[in-house]
């Protein structure tokens, strides 16, 4: 990319996981019968058998058990009432049990590396990654991306990342604003929060503003949920995200920031790579950020869009949101076959 000066933003969704070297699940079928014969999930069990009683297990949508558990959480969703003391219990095994589906070894995906090059994961790149997804299979290939880059006192992707996500400081100290060096440069951003992420849910702590991002690769530098908060002492909980966005930017602040600088980065996109994303219509404020960055720009100012889905109705869903007809392939091979073509 160093001789290419246009600016890419690559989107990825549950697909781009799924296709990844470690075969990850998507969100239909994330549920696994065996890992409830155990007691390791009682709560989250009993969640799911009183709400989805007429659905097997195995034909779930993680999507759903996630935004259902939220709004049995919520004083609206229970219709005033005080929630059941068990779904608080729930919704952490609930996170716990995500973690463990979407555990990867602490290495690169050869098949993203395809896709993503040294340049991307170094200090010169204009070019963005923005992912719904929860797993770390894209956060292990940036580390090792950014390890290779030649070049000396550079910010890799991975670290502007979690500069965004935490506190901004500089030389004399916070400011309000992201940092002045990350304000024209591209983003790593996960718009639905991601399993190595916690932060403080106590809505009048410091720590209730910020994301704290675990170490890639030794899990004993990492805050696990749980552990307690170092400014009010309540404990610390995952950032995963359910795709309705139920109370999400009041629950999770920071979260705003994230969406507003994905907005800014597919809105000054000259390509957008979509890969593995479905645009279900529970995921609405995706598809209104989509609509919203791409078509306030003028037509012939639009962006190049490429879909990578082995789901031939994808591209359809694209230019309904988009007014952009996207050039579609079924499989990552045939869009990295094409790009070498052109």
């Amino acid at each position: 990319m160093a001789e290419n000066t246009k600016k890419t933003v690559y989107f990825l969704g549950a697909g781009a996981s799924k296709d990844s070297d470690f075969k990850l699940p998507c969100m239909k079928g994330f549920f696994r019968e065996g890992d409830f014969k155990t007691e390791s999930y009682p709560n989250l069990s009993k969640f799911i058998k009183s709400t989805f009683s007429e659905i097997p297990l195995k034909d779930l949508n993680l999507e759903e058990v996630i935004t259902f558990l939220e709004l049995g959480l919520d004083t609206f969703g229970t219709f005033g009432q005080h929630p059941e003391a068990y779904k608080f219990e729930a919704r952490r095994e609930f996170g716990e049990y995500v973690n463990s589906r979407l555990k990867v070894p602490c290495c690169g995906c050869q098949k993203h590396k395809k896709i993503f090059n040294t340049e991307i994961g170094g200090s010169n790149s204009q070019d963005s990654i923005i992912t719904l997804n929860y797993d770390l299979v894209v956060d292990n290939t940036l580390h090792e991306l950014s390890l290779k880059e030649s070049k000396r006192n550079s910010e890799p992707l991975l670290s502007r990342m979690h500069r965004v996500v935490g506190q901004t400081l500089v030389l004399d100290g916070p400011i309000a604003s992201i940092h002045p060096e990350d304000r024209e440069v591209g983003h790593y951003l996960k718009l639905h929060g991601s399993v190595n992420w916690v932060y403080c849910s106590s809505n009048t702590c410091g720590n209730h503003q910020l994301f704290f991002v675990g170490s890639i690769g030794d899990e004993s530098l990492t805050d696990a949920p749980g552990n307690l908060c170092n400014l009010c002492g309540s404990p610390l909980v995952r950032v995963i995200v359910p795709p309705t966005m139920q109370k999400t930017f009041s629950q999770f602040p920071k979260l705003g920031l994230l969406w507003s600088l994905a907005y800014r980065e597919l809105n000054r996109a000259d390509i957008i790579v979509i890969f593995g994303v479905s645009f279900a219509l529970s995921d609405y404020y995706l598809r209104w950020l989509f609509k919203k960055a791409i078509t306030e720009r003028e037509k012939e100012n639009r962006p190049v869009i490429f879909d990578i889905d082995i789901d031939g109705t994808i591209p359809t869903k694209i230019k309904e949101i988009t007014g952009c007809e996207p050039k579609h392939y079924s499989t990552l091979d045939a869009y990295l076959t094409a790009q070498t073509e052109t």
